[in-house]
């Protein structure tokens, strides 16, 4: 399935709706929330903070089962606790497991008792990565290097061990943390862009070769700036040095946000999720459907992400809605009569199709838009949801 944008919108309007009691839990289904994902096997790397560690702590208020990955076993343990104390998952049904996906060979190792563990792998998300702030003429070529080799290698090489297995059980969830930058690029992040340009080809080709394989959904999150710990930990000039000022995080959504959108978007097989508050999530819509305006649009904002840098103030803050207070011209499709767009502010679903619902809020509808740029589609993306996923 690939939409357009909606799920963040959808999401609250379905809460507001269902408060009102305007409509019934039953006309929901046209739809998944992310309660579906209770009882799944999901293993998650990259879990001891951040996006990835709020993911934990959702899934198990859902009551999936958990198998979380980092290199801090302490940090994990941590998580683990708070996991059991705000769900009603038992002790085993939580799986620690310390991996460093820059050692490749230990992968298989990994996946073996994970599956011996809960004798399968429903889900994987590949959250596990390090972002970049430094310049490229400054920057010593073995950062690019443990760049690649954490955030591109790493994730393909375990991909390839967990796809394996969801090949024999011929159903399974691949779901990449990518971001907005695997979309554009933007100074101060040559190395992190380049990474995650690689997965999005990557898995973009990866689907292609598993069309004998219908229900195994390769799924690609784009998250723009996130409230997490990932500027803290970011690569820099060299190897040794760290962010010295990683500057105020308070502009960026928070993290239970896009968590709680990644969930929805994994839950209904979301081919690929745009995951941001704007100005950012309208940078994402330059650059797919006007690339020269996104080139000059970013040339003019690049100097002002490096000026910020080297202030010491955090690298986006001048393009924050909170900080400016200035409207964002909008960029999404008008409304027809009578049918509602639900365009969520922080969400995008790349493709064919807008998603609406019909005035009385019964069922979802899709709506053609965007024809020439997705016009080899051939997944009749404007299909109600449910039809699409009964498919």
């Amino acid at each position: 399935m690939v939409v357009h944008h909606g799920v963040g919108m959808i999401v609250d309007k379905w809460e507001q709706a269902l408060s009102a009691e305007e409509y019934t839990e039953q006309d929901a289904l046209n739809f998944s929330t992310e309660h579906e994902l209770r009882g799944k096997v999901v293993w998650v790397t990259g879990a001891s903070s951040g996006i990835g560690e709020e993911l934990s702590y959702q899934l198990a208020k859902l009551g999936a089962l958990l198998a979380i990955s980092a290199r801090r076993e302490d940090e994990l343990q941590r998580v683990k606790k708070k996991c059991l104390q705000i769900s009603s998952l038992s002790e085993n049904d939580i799986l620690v497991l310390r991996l460093d996906l820059t050692d490749r060979s230990s992968h298989e190792a990994a996946t073996n008792s994970v599956l011996k563990h809960f004798g399968k792998i429903d889900i994987l998300v590949n959250n596990g990565g390090r972002s970049q702030r430094s310049l490229f003429v400054d920057t010593n070529l073995d950062v690019y290097n443990a760049i690649i080799e954490l955030n591109y290698l790493g994730t393909i090489s375990l991909t390839k061990h967990v796809l394996n297995h969801m090949i024999q059980r011929r159903k399974g969830k691949i779901v990449t943390v990518s971001s907005v930058m695997g979309i554009m690029g933007a100074p101060l992040a040559t190395g992190y862009c380049a990474s995650k340009h690689a997965l999005q080809g990557f898995f973009n080709s990866l689907r292609t070769e598993l069309t004998d394989y219908p229900e195994i959904s390769v799924i690609q999150i784009c998250p723009g700036p996130v409230q997490s710990q990932i500027i803290q930990n970011v690569f820099t000039e060299n190897l040794a040095k760290s962010l010295e000022n990683s500057g105020d995080q308070s502009h960026k959504m928070p993290t239970d946000r896009c968590a709680r959108l990644t969930l929805v978007s994994v839950a209904n097989d979301v081919k690929e999720a745009w995951i941001s508050d704007h100005p950012y999530l309208a940078v994402c819509y330059l650059w797919q459907y006007a690339p020269t305006w996104a080139w000059w649009l970013m040339n003019r904002m690049g100097k002002r992400r490096i000026q910020n840098f080297k202030s010491g103030i955090d690298a986006d803050a001048s393009y924050s809605r909170k900080n400016n207070k200035k409207p964002v011209p909008n960029l999404l499709p008008a409304e027809g009569p009578g049918q509602h767009h639900l365009c969520a502010k922080d969400m995008h679903w790349p493709g064919t199709a807008t998603l609406r619902v019909t005035p009385d809020l019964q069922r979802m509808e899709g709506a053609q838009t965007f024809d020439s740029h997705h016009a080899g589609d051939k997944d009749k993306a404007g299909r109600a949801i449910a039809e699409e996923r009964r498919a």
